[in-house]
């Protein structure tokens, strides 16, 4: 079954419905966060992203490991209709191609 509403939407919604439900937990971090909680999160990250240019369509590659940026960004992106672009982080010595290859706009790196 297909639904109309993107990644972003799905998130508004359950951030609407479900506002003081737990959304997602980091237990090695000891931290948690709500639907209502992540949605501001991932909004705060995108009105970021944006004032620095970043726009539907333009490619965003993170090579990170598994962090709370990574999804924020994931959901960011979504909401501005960037593309989102993982990069594998075992291509350490790679990326400066990777970046040339994909034209990658904003690449982001995170360490944990």
């Amino acid at each position: 079954m297909l639904y109309e509403r993107t990644l972003g939407q799905w998130l508004e919604h359950w951030a609407e419905t479900t506002p003081d439900k737990e959304y997602i937990v980091y237990s090695d971090r000891n931290l948690r966060f709500t639907w209502s909680q992540f949605n501001r999160r991932v909004d705060d990250m995108a009105k970021g992203l944006i004032s620095i240019g970043v726009e539907r369509g333009t490619h965003v590659g993170i090579w990170a490991a598994n962090v709370p940026d990574w999804l924020t960004l994931l959901y960011a992106c979504a909401k501005i209709g960037a593309v989102y672009v993982t990069v594998n982080t075992n291509y350490k010595h790679r990326t400066g191609i990777l970046v040339r290859k994909f034209r990658y706009a904003y690449p982001l790196h995170r360490e944990r």
